[in-house]
């Protein structure tokens, strides 16, 4: 299927990636705006997506855009706001995947907001 194609309601993003980050939140860092366009109540994952062939000009922009969201706007990064996404490879996911720092395996991950909102209670 090509790189944009819809399936069953889904977009389709096919190809070799460097990297895949998903977030919720503008800020992963006190200096990096990794979901520019993120607030805390969007409703909405926020992926960045740096494709395999990016090259190492483009990632040098890329990581030298995190501090003012610029990153994003690179050639070969692509930004996408989504509700649910999965990570698929037939034969199953190579290289290092982690998940909120712990590293998982398999062949088909999906992941999705929580339909209820989180609670918090302060004393």
């Amino acid at each position: 299927m090509e790189s944009g194609a819809k399936s069953e309601g889904r977009k389709v993003i096919q190809g070799d990636f460097v990297s895949v980050y998903a977030s919720c939140q503008s800020h992963i860092g006190s200096d990096i705006i990794f979901a520019p366009d993120a607030t805390p109540n969007d409703g909405l994952i926020h992926l960045t997506i740096a494709r395999g062939n990016i090259g190492r000009a483009r990632i040098t922009q890329f990581l030298l855009g995190l501090d003012k969201g610029s990153h994003i706007n690179v050639p070969g990064v692509e930004y996408v706001k989504v509700d649910e996404f999965s990570i698929y490879r037939e034969g199953g996911i190579s290289g290092t995947l982690t998940l909120d720092g712990e590293k998982v395996v398999g062949e088909n991950i999906t992941i999705r907001l929580a339909s209820q909102p989180l609670k918090v209670f302060a004393l």
